[in-house]
């Protein structure tokens, strides 16, 4: 019985040395099934939130982007462009100014290139106008030059000159910078059927909440502007601000694009507008443009400015002209005249003359008579002899202004450089010039001597 017992003791020792080892590891296993449970019920609950706002994303930032596209429109004031190429060692500069009102609208821009390696440099400037009886182009080799008239397009017999449509389509891709990919409307690329968001999450940037999206965008390159290199990347956008975009990380077949917003400022009425734009990109050339002595890799980094507003008074529509530049208008082109004063004035003296006339018939009787008091006569007399003498004098006014001498307009046309037979010094060699005047005005030739 003895045995019994200690048998009995030796199998209960056996059973709670069995439950102690059992009951830590059944512990570990729950405490392990519930950290996997909440962990797949928070990636579940960052799935849904990831595809709610993937779905708000698709759903609002097109339509905004279209609204910001429209109201660029009316933007007007300058912005410009700095590059700085490694290849080459080259730095490019282009100043825009942009003024528009209900008639007209002007684009004014500088361009100017330095290489570095062979110190080649350029510079133009260029005007491109258009009001609703013509269009012109103007341009010069300095800022010290005058203007010259390199286009004059009568609106009334042609139609508007491509180059002045291309260069205010350019204008207008120029203000979408922040809903660009690349340099293509974000709009135009998320509708593509190859477009794909692979995550859309918030996150936090110097206080401000924003939408990061990673995107997938196979597609062939379009090698013309507008183009759009980015195959993939990343875009933070800003959803109380038009889904803006404050920054992208691009990727494409053969570099990588890097932009950043610095600063972003309102208008005066309340449109979002960036101030400062900095980009960088690297692109790689091919083994056989290497093998023409191009480098590996060629670097740019540009910055762009701008200071622009949706002014409330618009600019005159003198603004859109030649006279604007210190040119006569064209003649022969449908437009405000010019105002012929000696008419004004030729007439005004006539009706001076026939009013003294009318007075002195009308009084030439009351003159005679005796009992007719001397004061009302004087007066009379005075009041005659003024308006005879103000029609004489505004008579000879008009013919002063219609026979003056005028000078005959100065105008400015560029000419290309030319090269002219070679004379032994001392003598000259005759050259003709045949120069348009597209003013159609009496003109002094700048720049030659004797002409």
């Amino acid at each position: 019985m003895g045995g019994s017992t200690a048998q009995a003791g030796k199998e209960t020792g056996r059973g709670n040395t069995a439950n102690r080892s059992c009951g830590p590891d059944a512990l570990r296993w729950l405490s392990l099934l519930v950290l996997l449970a909440a962990g797949w019920m928070q990636q579940a609950q960052s799935q849904e939130q990831d595809e709610s706002l993937k779905r708000r994303f698709l759903q609002e930032a097109p339509g905004q982007w279209e609204e910001y596209v429209r109201r660029t429109g009316r933007l007007q004031g300058k912005y410009s462009f700095h590059r700085a190429m490694s290849l080459h060692n080259t730095t490019f500069l282009e100043e825009y100014e942009y003024k528009s009102n209900d008639n007209g609208k002007r684009l004014t821009r500088v361009y100017e290139r330095n290489e570095g390696e062979s110190g080649t440099k350029e510079h133009d400037e260029e005007v491109f106008g258009i009001n609703p009886h013509y269009a012109f182009q103007l341009g010069r080799k300095s800022a010290n030059s005058p203007w010259a008239v390199r286009k004059l397009v009568d609106l009334s017999k042609e139609s508007g000159p491509e180059r002045h449509v291309s260069m205010f389509e350019l204008h207008a891709r120029l203000m979408a910078e922040p809903v660009k990919l690349d340099h293509d409307l974000l709009g135009e690329a998320v509708g593509q059927p190859t477009f794909r968001v692979v995550r859309c999450q918030t996150i936090q940037r110097e206080g401000e909440e924003l939408v990061e999206v990673l995107f997938s965008y196979p597609h062939e390159e379009n090698p013309r502007p507008p183009y759009n290199r980015a195959q993939s990347g990343t875009l933070v956008l800003d959803p109380k601000r038009f889904w803006l975009v404050r920054s992208c990380d691009l990727k494409a077949s053969s570099g990588t694009i890097n932009k950043q917003v610095k600063g972003i400022v309102s208008t005066s009425k309340s449109l979002p507008i960036p101030k400062l734009v900095a980009r960088e990109e690297l692109w790689t050339f091919t083994a056989e443009q290497v093998a023409k002595g191009l480098p590996a890799n060629n670097k740019w980094a540009n910055r762009e400015e701008y200071d622009l507003d949706e002014p409330v008074r618009l600019p005159d529509d003198e603004e859109f002209t030649l006279t604007a530049f210190g040119l006569p208008e064209p003649s022969g082109v449908e437009g405000k005249r010019p105002t012929r004063w000696y008419l004004w004035v030729g007439l005004a003296g006539i009706g001076c003359l026939v009013l003294s006339a009318v007075f002195a018939w009308r009084k030439r009787g009351r003159w005679e008579r005796p009992e007719k008091p001397r004061g009302s006569s004087t007066m009379s007399r005075m009041l005659f002899a003024g308006l005879l003498l103000s029609g004489l004098t505004l008579l000879g006014l008009a013919a002063f202004i219609y026979f003056a001498p005028r000078d005959a307009a100065s105008v400015t046309i560029d000419q290309p450089e030319r090269e002219f037979p070679e004379a032994a010094a001392g003598q000259s060699v005759p050259v003709t010039f045949a120069v348009h005047n597209p003013t159609r005005q009496a003109a002094r030739i700048v720049g030659l001597a004797e002409c």
